[in-house]
Order: structure tokens, then C-alpha cells, then sequence
């Protein structure tokens, strides 16, 4: 199911029961413009039926005015011909009818003037006809005189054109009428061809009507509900990948993809923060088990990236004497030709990012900047974010991470949650680890100490040793001193003889001076280690008090 991202129409805001409405009262439209429609054709055919029908009395008048002119002009030259008066009754049969079929013609065709023209120059016609050629046509016929007998050839001659133009004019009358009959006739196909194709077009359009009605009702009603039952029954079982359509809708449709839009909402919050809570102490209880600084780091780190789906991490500790900071721990990262396994406060993003206690989001990543490997192939990350790890009162190292997607309000909500507690954990082990190093320190202290009281034994002994051999020698010098006074009277005596071995003798004092000389390095050397041991004794001393001020801080 797509997401409905246009805006929706006014339609689709309408509530259902206004949409059911509209679409009856479309139908009952067109129901009613069908209708009109209909009406004003069959008016139209009527008005053409009743102009056929007066074309067809004009014409019939019209016959039957030719008729009787022809009847006139026929009873007229029997007359002539037999010379008997019943030859004359259609000639005045004719002058009584003729004047009435004027005058009905008149009445028919007043809405037309030319033809109410060509009446009158048919009335006009007959009029000099029967002044100028039947009247004297009579009169010669009933006369014997020779001259009027003679003229009556000129006046059938003159009969005959007056005849003539009658005739004309009138099939002038019956050409117009029948013109207008053809084109009231073809009117009259053109009407019923629009009542035809406005039969079809009403029913084509009832059923697009009808058929626009249903898709309507199937797309905006229908389907909606059926596609927001399934995105229930999908999000009931647990799929929370659902895109909810129809929410801008201000129907009941809209309303209850609103309604489903925040169930769904909801749903995926608890889920997030059931997993949140989940991974945090899934990390924390395996923090717990790590027992240095390095073990923690590559615990944190691997753990984190397979969290938020990171290929490389990397954790650097702060070392309060140096103000460094130190790699510590990493996932999947392999040391690049730039990259460096310590930073100072402010040196590179690392170092800024401990300085100024900020998390630092990059992306656009350059492809040498670093690389995220494995066994098939490697690509550069699209976003690295630094992460200081820090307590109330103190900065305690940096978390780095790359990935090739952006972190998401889920990555940083766990983020949230973990870092306080991973630097209390890792404030614990620091204090564990120092702990454990005064206790090593103290040990060695100790050992040392027992070393140097014991060496300071040997060498106290050696100088006993060395002072009763120096006190030996000090007794024999004396005695050979004693000697020499005693026998300094046979020295003097025997001068001959210590004259000869008077060299002897200066020999024999110069080992007794460098004897004296050594004697006295002697004293001078165990003197000093006496004041040795006296310092050793002080520092062992102050020693242990600090250490007993230490273990109880």
C-alpha cells in the first residue's frame, strides 16, 4: 500500500452520507436534464409537424387555385369553341371560388412576405385577365360583329400570356413552399436524429453516471475502509512497517486512518522504547564483566555498532595526568595512514569534541577519510558521529562511530539512555582499576622495603665484620708500634742495619698509610649506609602512612 501524499480533493472530505447524496442527486439531475431534455425536442417536433402540415394546405391551396384557373380558362375556350353557356359555368364557378383561395392563402402564408407578394401579383394578374381578356372574350363571342370577332384571336393570344404568368407565379408559390417543406422536412430528420443520439447520449451518460457513482464509491468509501481494515489486521500481528493513507481526509475515512495512524504511533513507540530499555541492558550486563579499560572499550564499542548498525567505533579514554585521550577500545577499524591512536584536548574532532563536551555529527564523509572493511570489499561511511562520555563532574573518554546510513531517533534515544550509565560504570571500573593498582603498588612497596631491610642487614653485618677487622688491625699497629718504640733504641743501634733497610721501611709506611686511607673510606662507607638506612626506614614510614591515609579515602 502506497502512501497518499497529494492533497485530497474536496470530494474525498466529504462526509460518506453527503458522497451517497451527491450521487443520487447527480443521477436525479441528469434524470431531470434528460427529461428537459426530451421536452424541448418533442416541442420542436411538433412545431415542425404543424409547419409541414401548413405547407401542405399552401400547397393544396395553391393546386386548387391553379384549378380553377385552369378551369376558367378551359370552360372559357369551350364557350368559344361550342358556342354553349354550360361551357361558362367553371369560368364563374372559378370567379367566386378564386377570391376565397386568395384570401385563405393570404391568411396561411402572412408570416410570409414574399410570398404574400406573389399572392397579390397573382390576385393583380387575374384581375387584368378577367378585365382585359375574359370579359372581351365574352363580349366578342356573344357579338356578331365582324371587327370584335376579328379581335378575338389577339385576345386568346393575350390570354394566353396572362395564363402563363398566373401559372408562373403560382409554381413560384408552390417552389417556395415546397423549398420550405424540404427544409421543415429536414428539420423535422434533424430533430429526430437529436432525439436518437440524445436517447444514447442519456443513457451513456446515466451509465458512466451510474458507473462513476460505484468507482467513486469503491475508491473513496469501499477500498479505503477495506485497505485500512488490512493495515489493522497487519499492525494487530505486529507489523509496524504499515504506511497510513487518507489521514488529511476530513471524512470518516480520514478519521480513521487518524485513529489507525496514531494506534500505529503509539505501537511503534512502545516498541522502541521496549527496545531501548532491552539493548541498554544487554550492554550493561555485558559492561560488567570486563575487568580493564581495553576489554571494556572493545566490549562497548562492539556492542554499540551492532546496535546501531554501525561498520566502524572507536573508544578513546581520558588520561587525567596527560589530558589525553587514548584508544581504548574499536570495532571493525583499521588504522589508517592519518589516523592516531592518542589526541590532546582540542586536536582534531576527538579532541574538540572532549573539550567542548558537544556530540559532533559529520557527513559527506571524503572516501579517504576512513574506510569501513570486509571480506567483500570496502566502502567509505556517508556519517560519523563523536559522542563525549562524560558524568556530571567529569569528561571520561569519546565514543566515535561510522556508519553508511544517518542515525536514527532510535539509535539516539538508546544513546540517551546508555551513556550516563556506561560512564558510571566505567567511572566504577577507573576507580576499581586504581584501586587495584595502589594495592599492587603497596605490595611491591612492601616487598621492597623487606628487600632493603634485609640488604641493610647484610651490609649492618658486613660493617660489624669490617669494624672488628679494622679494630684487629688497630690492636696489631699498635703492637708493632709498641715494637717499633721498644726497639727504636736497637734502631739506633743497629743504624747500619736500618740504614740498609731503610727502604724497607719506607715501603712498609707507605702500606701502612694506604692501609690508614682505606680504613677510613671504610668508616666513611658505612657511615653513609647507616644514613641510608635511616632514610629507607623514614620513607618506608611515610610510605605506609600514605597508604593508610589512601585506602581509607
Amino acid at each position: 500500500m502506497t502512501t497518499e501524499l497529494q492533497k485530497p480533493s474536496w470530494l474525498a472530505n466529504l462526509p460518506v452520507q453527503r458522497k451517497v447524496l451527491l450521487a443520487f442527486v447527480l443521477l436525479f439531475l441528469v434524470t431531470i436534464a434528460n427529461g428537459a431534455a426530451f421536452l424541448r425536442v418533442q416541442a420542436e417536433q411538433r412545431d415542425i409537424r404543424s409547419w409541414t402540415i401548413h405547407t401542405y394546405e399552401v400547397l393544396d391551396k395553391l393546386q386548387s387555385l391553379l384549378i380553377q384557373v385552369i378551369n376558367q380558362q378551359t370552360g372559357l375556350r369551350g364557350y368559344q369553341i361550342a358556342g354553349q353557356k354550360e361551357f361558362l359555368a367553371p369560368y364563374y364557378q372559378g370567379r367566386e371560388n378564386i377570391g376565397k383561395h386568395l384570401d385563405d392563402l393570404r391568411q396561411l402564408t402572412r408570416d410570409n412576405a414574399i410570398q404574400q407578394s406573389r399572392l397579390d401579383r397573382v390576385d393583380e394578374l387575374l384581375k387584368h385577365w378577367h378585365t382585359e381578356v375574359a370579359e372581351p372574350e365574352l363580349a366578342a363571342v356573344l357579338s356578331r360583329d365582324a371587327v370584335q370577332r376579328a379581335q378575338l384571336e389577339a385576345l386568346i393570344l393575350k390570354d394566353k400570356g396572362y395564363i402563363d404568368q398566373i401559372k408562373a407565379t403560382l409554381m413560384q408559390l408552390q417552389d417556395a413552399e415546397r423549398l420550405l417543406l424540404t427544409e421543415r422536412s429536414d428539420d423535422l430528420q434533424r430533430i429526430v436524429r437529436i432525439a436518437h443520439w440524445l436517447t444514447i447520449i442519456s443513457m451513456l451518460v446515466g451509465l458512466a453516471l451510474v458507473i462513476v457513482s460505484i468507482l467513486l464509491v469503491q475508491n473513496l468509501v469501499t477500498r479505503p475502509l477495506v485497505s485500512l481494515t488490512g493495515l489493522m489486521t497487519r499492525l494487530s500481528d505486529g507489523d509496524h512497517s504499515i504506511d497510513v493513507f487518507g489521514t488529511p481526509r476530513r471524512d470518516e475515512i480520514g478519521a480513521l486512518a487518524r485513529a489507525l495512524q496514531t494506534f500505529k504511533n503509539i505501537t511503534i513507540e512502545i516498541q522502541q522504547r521496549n527496545w531501548v530499555k532491552t539493548s541498554a541492558g544487554q550492554i550493561i550486563n555485558a559492561l560488567q564483566a570486563a575487568e580493564d579499560r581495553s576489554s571494556f572499550g572493545n566490549t562497548l564499542t562492539g556492542s554499540l555498532a551492532r546496535f546501531l548498525n554501525a561498520g566502524v567505533s572507536a573508544f578513546y579514554v581520558l588520561e587525567d595526568r596527560q589530558q589525553l585521550l587514548v584508544l581504548s577500545g574499536s570495532f571493525g577499524y583499521q588504522q589508517a595512514k592519518h589516523g592516531q591512536r592518542q589526541y590532546r584536548l582540542g586536536e582534531g574532532l576527538t579532541g574538540q569534541c572532549a573539550r567542548d563536551r558537544k556530540p559532533i555529527v559529520v557527513e559527506s564523509i571524503p572516501a579517504d577519510y576512513v574506510r569501513i572493511h570486509s571480506g567483500t570489499g570496502e566502502a567509505a561511511p556517508t556519517t560519523v558521529i563523536l559522542l563525549p562520555l562524560q558524568t556530571k563532574e567529569h569528561l571520561l573518554g569519546v565514543l566515535e562511530f561510522a556508519s553508511f546510513g544517518r542515525f536514527t531517533s532510535q539509535h539516539q534515544a538508546l544513546l540517551d539512555e546508555l551513556l550516563p550509565t556506561v560512564a558510571l560504570s566505567l567511572e566504577n571500573l577507573q576507580r576499581a582499576l586504581r584501586t587495584r593498582e595502589l594495592l599492587s603498588e603497596s605490595q611491591h612497596l612492601t616487598e621492597e622495603l623487606q628487600a632493603s631491610t634485609e640488604e641493610l642487614r647484610v651490609q649492618q653485618e658486613e660493617l660489624r665484620t669490617t669494624n672488628e677487622s679494622l679494630h684487629l688491625k688497630s690492636q696489631q699497629l699498635e703492637q708493632q708500634s709498641a715494637q717499633l718504640m721498644a726497639s727504636e733504641e736497637e734502631l739506633r743501634v743497629q743504624s747500619e742495619e736500618l740504614q740498609v733497610s731503610n727502604e724497607e721501611l719506607r715501603q712498609r709506611g707507605s702500606i701502612l698509610a694506604e692501609q690508614k686511607k682505606s680504613l677510613e673510606a671504610l668508616q666513611a662507607d658505612t657511615q653513609e649506609k647507616a644514613d641510608e638506612l635511616a632514610r629507607a626506614s623514614q620513607y618506608k614510614s611515610e610510605f605506609l602512612a600514605n597508604m593508610s591515609h589512601e585506602l581509607r579515602t
